[in-house]
């Protein structure tokens, strides 16, 4: 009080990076660049997947808000990419699919085929 300044202080809210592990139970921080890399792999061809991108790479961020959510499994980033990738081109999410996927069979991948007709 005696030396007449004001002073103020800030709160924001910590921003808790998501944590992706792998199935070799590796973890590493999440990285946006290697995910857009991977959907433009996919895409790849493809004229109407490639201008939503970003937006796909940040909703795959959103799709997690929780703090007790900020470590994912490779495999739960996969099916939230695959979820978006249905709605917009359905040889990207093939694609991505058997890419990401750990399928084991033919079987399997035809069941996704299926699954889109």
């Amino acid at each position: 009080m005696s030396c007449k300044r004001r002073f103020t202080t800030y709160e924001r809210a910590e921003n808790i990076p998501l944590t992706v592990v792998r199935r070799d139970g590796t973890r590493e921080p999440f990285d946006r660049s290697a995910l857009k890399a991977s959907l433009l792999e996919a895409c790849k061809g493809r004229p109407g997947a490639l201008h939503q991108l970003d937006r796909m790479a940040a909703l795959v961020e959103q799709d997690f808000p929780k703090p007790a959510d900020r470590e994912l499994t490779s495999e739960e980033i996969c099916r939230s990419v695959l979820e978006q990738l249905r709605n917009i081109d359905s040889v990207a999410y093939l694609r991505f699919a058997a890419a990401h996927l750990d399928l084991k069979e033919v079987r399997e991948f035809a069941s996704l085929v299926d699954d889109l007709l």
